[in-house]
């Protein structure tokens, strides 16, 4: 062992024994990451934020001034049944941020549930009930607010079809 390693064993040891004093709050565990998806406009900023050290998410959408306007919990209480996000960006048009999710605890290997945000609605709604369970993390999107990504193909094994839908079309 590298003997100037900041983690040292003593180094360790002096860490565990200030975490059972509760002297570093938080110990063992990282600030939440985010990462943050401005619109192509430049007026809302969305806001993937690691929930817990599962890796599941919540999603923010935020105001230029930082004010925020829809907040979606996708973490669970045990770490084990909730929701990740693989994926995420605006639409060109800057009216939908799109993301899509991965089940943590290994429950629905195949699934990747996706969601959008509509703008004109300030509501986040789920992709897979308007056009079948999505299947894959990666999607694309083309001006000005098409949808391009795989869904299940009914009666068959877990094999995606790709899809292409208007998102201002889905909006309820």
């Amino acid at each position: 062992m590298h003997q100037n390693s900041l983690f040292s064993w003593a180094g360790r040891r002096a860490l565990a024994a200030l975490c059972s004093f509760g002297v570093i709050v938080q110990c063992g565990r990282a600030a939440p990451e985010s990462n943050s998806y401005a619109s192509p406009d430049g007026l809302l900023l969305a806001k993937v934020v690691t929930a817990n050290k599962r890796g599941e998410s919540r999603v923010e959408i935020h105001k230029k001034d930082g004010g925020l306007l829809v907040a979606e919990d996708y973490s669970s209480p045990d770490g084990e049944h909730g929701q990740a996000v693989c994926h995420a960006g605006w639409t060109p048009d800057s009216q939908f941020f799109v993301f899509s999710t991965q089940n943590t605890g290994g429950h629905a290997p195949w699934a990747r549930p996706t969601f959008f945000y509509s703008r004109k609605l300030n509501r986040v709604i789920g992709l897979d009930k308007l056009i079948g369970a999505v299947t894959e993390c990666a999607f694309g999107l083309r001006a000005p607010d098409l949808l391009e990504t795989k869904t299940l193909k009914p009666g068959e094994e877990l094999e995606g079809v790709a899809v292409k839908v208007s998102l201002h079309k889905l909006e309820k």
